[in-house]
C-alpha cells in the first residue's frame, strides 16, 4: 500500500513497530492492577469480546486500504494485548500451580506458531485477488473462537486480605490500586517491585534478555536473506517459521526434561550454548556469502537453489538451534517468575515484565540502528550478541546458588 499512497515503506514499517510496542509500556501497569483487583476470567472474556469489534474495524480498514485507520487498528490490538498479557499468565498459577512449566510451554509454543502462521497467511491473502474476503472470514472466525473459549475459563477472583489470617495477609503482597495516570502507575509499579522484591529482579532481567535477543535476531532476518544471501522474498517467512518452531520446540523439550518443575538450573547452560550458536550462525552466513553465486542487481536466488548448497543446511540448523535454546532458556525463568510472585500481585509482576520486555526490545532496535549507523555490520552484531549471551550465562551460573536457596 505504501508506494500507491505515497508513503515511505521503511518509515511506515518502523512507525508500525513503534505503535505496536508503546502500548505495552504505557498500559501494562494499569492492566496489572486490573488483573489483581477483578476476576481474571471476567477480564479475559471482556477483552476477547472487544477483539470482535476491533476485528470488524480492521476489516473495514483493509477493505478501504486506509493506512491511518490501519495504524489505529494496530494500536487497538496492541492495547488489547497489553491488557490481556498480565491476566493470561497470572491466571495459570491460580488454577494449575503444579503445572506451571508445562502450561507455559504449551502457551509459548502456541503463541509463536500463531504469530508466524498469522504473518504468513495474512501476507499471502493480502497479496492475492479476493484475499480480503478470506481475511475477513478468518479474522472474524478466530475472534469468535477466542471469545467462546474465554467463556469456558473458570472464575479466578482476586485474593482478599479479609479472607486470610493476619499472618497470611502480610505474606500475600500489597493491595492493587488502579490509576488512570499511566506514567505514575508505571513508576509506582516498578519502584515497588525493585524495592520490595529483589529476588524477582534477576528473573525480570532474565526474561527481558530473551526478548532483547529475539527481537534483534528477528529484525535481522530480512537483512540476512535479502542483503547478504540475496534470497527471494519467501525466504523471510521460511526463517521466521524456523525461529517460531524452534522456540516452541525448545519450550516443549524443556518442560519434558524438567518434568514440570520450575527451576533455574538450565538458565546458565542454555544461555551459554545460545551464545555459541549465535557466533556459529555468523560464521555460517559468512561462509555462505563467499560461496553463493553472484547475481545481478534486483535479482534473487530461489529457495530451491539455496537449499541445494549444503552450507544452507548448516545455516538453517544453526538458526533453528539458537531458537530452540532460546525456548529452553526463557521457559523455566518465566515459570519461576510466576511462582515467586505473591498471589495478590501476580498480575502486576507480569505487567512489570511486559514493560521491561518492551523496553528491552526498543533498546535492541536503538542499539542495532546505532551499530549500523557507525559502520558496524551483521557479523559484528552477531559476535557482540553471542558474546553477551555467554556472559549472561556465566552470570546465571555465579548467582544460581543464591537464587536457588530462595526458590527452595
Amino acid at each position: 500500500l505504501a508506494p500507491a499512497y505515497n508513503y515511505d515503506a521503511k518509515i511506515l514499517v518502523n512507525i508500525t513497530q513503534a505503535i505496536f510496542i508503546l502500548p505495552y509500556i504505557f498500559f501494562a501497569a494499569m492492566a496489572g492492577s486490573l488483573g489483581d483487583i477483578y476476576d481474571k476470567a471476567l477480564i479475559i472474556r471482556r477483552i476477547k469480546l472487544a477483539e470482535i469489534f476491533i476485528v470488524m474495524l480492521a476489516i473495514v480498514a483493509l477493505y478501504l486500504k486506509n493506512i491511518p485507520m490501519l495504524m489505529f487498528i494496530v494500536f487497538l490490538l496492541s492495547v488489547q494485548s497489553a491488557f490481556f498479557g498480565p491476566v493470561k499468565y497470572s491466571i495459570i498459577p491460580h488454577h494449575i500451580p503444579q503445572h506451571l512449566v508445562n502450561a507455559n510451554a504449551l502457551i509459548t509454543a502456541g503463541t509463536f506458531l500463531a504469530i508466524i502462521s498469522g504473518t504468513i497467511l495474512g501476507g499471502y491473502f493480502a497479496s492475492v485477488d479476493g484475499g480480503i474476503i478470506w481475511l475477513a472470514v478468518g479474522l472474524l472466525t478466530l475472534a469468535a473462537i477466542g471469545y467462546i473459549a474465554a467463556r469456558s475459563i473458570p472464575e479466578a477472583p482476586p485474593i482478599s486480605s479479609a479472607s486470610l489470617s493476619q499472618k497470611d495477609a502480610l505474606n500475600q503482597g500489597s493491595e492493587a490500586q488502579f490509576s488512570y495516570n499511566f506514567i505514575a502507575a508505571i513508576g509506582k509499579l516498578l519502584g515497588y517491585i525493585f524495592t520490595q522484591h529483589k529476588i524477582l529482579i534477576a528473573l525480570l532481567f532474565g526474561v527481558s534478555w530473551f526478548w532483547f535477543v529475539g527481537s534483534v535476531l528477528i529484525t535481522q532476518i530480512p537483512i540476512i536473506t535479502g542483503e547478504y544471501l540475496m534470497l527471494e522474498g519467501i525466504s523471510v517467512s521460511l526463517f521466521m517459521l524456523m525461529f517460531a518452531c524452534g522456540i516452541g520446540t525448545g519450550a516443549i523439550m524443556c518442560s519434558l526434561f524438567m518434568k514440570g518443575k520450575a527451576t533455574d538450573r538450565l538458565a546458565s547452560v542454555t544461555s551459554i550454548l545460545m551464545g555459541i550458536m549465535i557466533l556459529e550462525t555468523g560464521l555460517a552466513i559468512a561462509q555462505l556469502d563467499r560461496v553463493m553465486p553472484v547475481v545481478a542487481a534486483n535479482e534473487y536466488i530461489s529457495i530451491g537453489e539455496f537449499m541445494s548448497n549444503w552450507q544452507a543446511l548448516r545455516l538453517c540448523i544453526d538458526f533453528t538451534l539458537v531458537s530452540i535454546l532460546g525456548g529452553c532458556y526463557v521457559l523455566p525463568i518465566f515459570a519461576l517468575l510466576q511462582s515467586q510472585a505473591l498471589p495478590k500481585e501476580r498480575a502486576r509482576v507480569i505487567a512489570a515484565n511486559n514493560i521491561m520486555n518492551a523496553a528491552f526490545m526498543v533498546s535492541a532496535a536503538i542499539l542495532t540502528t546505532l551499530l549500523y549507523a557507525f559502520g558496524g555490520d551483521l557479523y559484528l552484531l552477531l559476535n557482540i550478541l553471542g558474546a553477551i549471551c555467554i556472559v549472561v550465562g556465566i552470570m546465571w551460573f555465579v548467582y544460581k546458588k543464591k537464587l536457588s536457596l530462595v526458590y527452595s
